[in-house]
């Protein structure tokens, strides 16, 4: 037996470290695109947020199914920016669709509750179309997973839901 042996505590530490430094990003990221999309609530009206969740699913739709990858030379922010821009005309136009809905002057918990869904959405798309974009850690990975994927595709929908009434 060779007790000379100590236990490795600094490999422990710095892998505890690694992780809350790597997931504490990833929660800016979230926190950043939660801010974005509940000003964007505040500006535009709290009836405008669930013609951008149509719009981020049309996005999806689109972006996954894009038929010219190769215009974008393999460029994560050039599919990005193209995934945000059919995102901005979706929302344009939902928006107009959505013109004759009576507005209502919601709380702004449940504005804020909405923009962190949408948020929440906003990175698993991030996260399964344009992979090479940000280095998320793998905390957030396991998070928005493959297996995890289907709810939360259904996440916005039932936030439109229970928040827009």
């Amino acid at each position: 037996m060779d007790t000379a042996v100590s236990p490795n505590v600094s490999a422990a530490l710095n892998l505890t470290a690694d992780f809350f430094l790597a997931f504490g990003s990833d929660l800016f990221v979230f926190g950043t695109l939660c801010v974005l999309v509940l000003l964007y609530a505040m500006t535009y009206g709290r009836d405008r947020l669930v013609p951008l969740a149509a719009a981020l699913y049309t996005g999806l739709v689109v972006m996954a199914y894009f038929p010219y990858e190769s215009m974008f030379g393999g460029s994560a922010y050039m599919e990005a920016g193209a995934y945000m821009g059919i995102v901005c005309i979706g929302t344009a136009a939902y928006s107009g669709l959505s013109s004759w809905l009576p507005s209502s002057a919601g709380s702004f918990v449940k504005t804020a509750l909405f923009s962190g869904v949408l948020a929440l959405f906003f990175v698993a798309i991030a996260i399964h179309l344009f992979p090479g974009l940000y280095s998320w850690s793998p905390a957030t990975l396991a998070l928005f997973s493959e297996e995890l994927l289907f709810w939360w595709l259904l996440a916005p929908l039932a936030g439109a839901l229970a928040f827009s009434r």
